[in-house]
């Protein structure tokens, strides 16, 4: 009995010693990392603006769209041009935009509020099944100030509380990493 003890003793000596190496690096790199990601992405006032394209074609059945975005990293908020078409001859369509912005290490830390835009069906001569539209949402500029990316997301939208729920999803992750690596409270409205 006591040489299985050692052994059993042995073997989890040596399998703490190699969880302890496999997390340390992570834990120094994750540290190491810290500092990225709670800084602005470069001198505030001085920053170039994001560009971001998205093309979804087709998102869903036959609704298409296409988003050109600018976000200002020193003035906050974003500037953008969504393309909404439809080639379905009896359905019309409702799709949404949200612009979306990550952190140096890839967090979520931002989103806009929401937009949407509805398109009739291609077969409908009096209707508009092909548009396009200028907008701009406001996002603070301390919350700007630190984003490395930015993505578009497009969605069909079903019910009026589609894209006000999706924001509250991305909106509370962001709230989340906003708060963990700035200590200060999160800048987005809840919808």
């Amino acid at each position: 009995m006591p040489t299985l003890a050692r052994r059993l003793g042995g073997a989890l000596a040596a399998v703490t010693s190699a969880l302890a190496l496999a997390v340390l690096p992570g834990a120094l790199s994750s540290s190491a990392s810290a500092a990225v990601c709670s800084d602005p992405v470069g001198t505030p006032g001085n920053i170039p603006a994001l560009t971001v394209s998205r093309r979804d074609y087709p998102l869903t059945g036959g609704l298409y769209m296409d988003t050109n975005a600018t976000v200002s990293r020193n003035t906050g908020g974003v500037d953008a041009t969504t393309h909404t078409f439809n080639t379905y001859w009896g359905i019309g369509y409702t799709g949404g935009v949200l612009v979306v912005l990550r952190n140096g290490c890839g967090d979520l830390i931002g989103v806009t509020q929401p937009v949407q835009f509805g398109v009739a069906a291609k077969g409908e001569f009096w209707s508009i099944n092909d548009r396009w539209d200028f907008w701009q949402k406001p996002l603070p500029a301390e919350v700007t100030q630190y984003a490395a990316s930015a993505e578009i997301v497009h969605s069909r939208v079903s019910n009026s509380r589609d894209m006000y729920d999706k924001y509250n999803e991305f909106r509370d992750v962001a709230c989340r990493v906003w708060e963990a690596t700035t200590g200060t409270a999160c800048k987005l409205p809840r919808l």
